[in-house]
């Protein structure tokens, strides 16, 4: 049975940052893939690989196309785990993207957007790549927890993360059912009448795709 160090070390240090094939990642059990992943969201020693390795391992850990360590959130049969697990996201958004998605904002609005670094560019598109959005068979307990994460991810201060969760919420607008709607959509206008970003840049860009995409 492979143990978490070794884990941890092919993924966030021998594997090329250019994967492109699921063969080359370690295969272990969901449950156990899971306890893995919470564990490396607070390793304070992955922040001795270099950022890019570090940036590349998870986005191979979270993008669909490139493992099948998202269905821990999702397959696993005991539900409240996985509940956890969501929950536990938080520090993948505190101990990573706040850490080194440290760029000043920049308004994509407009553009195609140009990320100054492979972290900022999985902040932003986290959730386009990690499929755990509302579906027909999803567990209304994981998708309020989920719901439950982009609310606490509102309050922290930057604005890299505060954007790619404003703009996530109006994406879940067009998909979740009125319940999933309603909650989601009381979280955006709360935001937009109580901004949590610093430049009116960012302020201007949230509200604007509130104002486009939340009827």
């Amino acid at each position: 049975m492979m143990t978490y160090s070794a884990w941890r070390n092919v993924l966030f240090d021998q594997m090329p940052s250019d994967l492109d094939a699921r063969h080359d990642v370690p295969e272990v059990p969901l449950e156990i893939a899971i306890d893995f992943i919470d564990r490396a969201l607070t390793d304070v020693e992955i922040h001795t690989f270099k950022e890019e390795k570090i940036a590349s391992a998870f986005n191979v850990i979270f993008n669909s196309c490139l493992s099948n360590y998202w269905h821990c959130y999702c397959q696993i049969p005991d539900e409240k785990r996985c509940v956890i697990a969501v929950g536990n996201l938080r520090y993948l958004y505190l101990n990573y993207f706040n850490r080194y998605c440290t760029t000043p904002y920049s308004s994509f609005s407009g553009q195609p957007p140009q990320y100054p670094n492979a972290m900022t560019d999985l902040c932003y598109n986290f959730w386009d790549r990690f499929p755990l959005f509302p579906t027909a068979d999803s567990r209304r307990p994981i998708l309020d927890a989920v719901i439950d994460l982009f609310e606490s991810l509102l309050l922290v201060p930057n604005e890299h993360i505060v954007s790619s969760i404003v703009e996530t919420l109006c994406t879940w607008c067009r998909v979740c059912d009125q319940l999933e709607i309603d909650r989601v959509r009381t979280l955006l206008y709360d935001w937009r009448a109580n901004p949590t970003t610093v430049t009116s840049e960012a302020t201007t860009d949230c509200i604007e795709i509130i104002n486009a995409w939340v009827l």
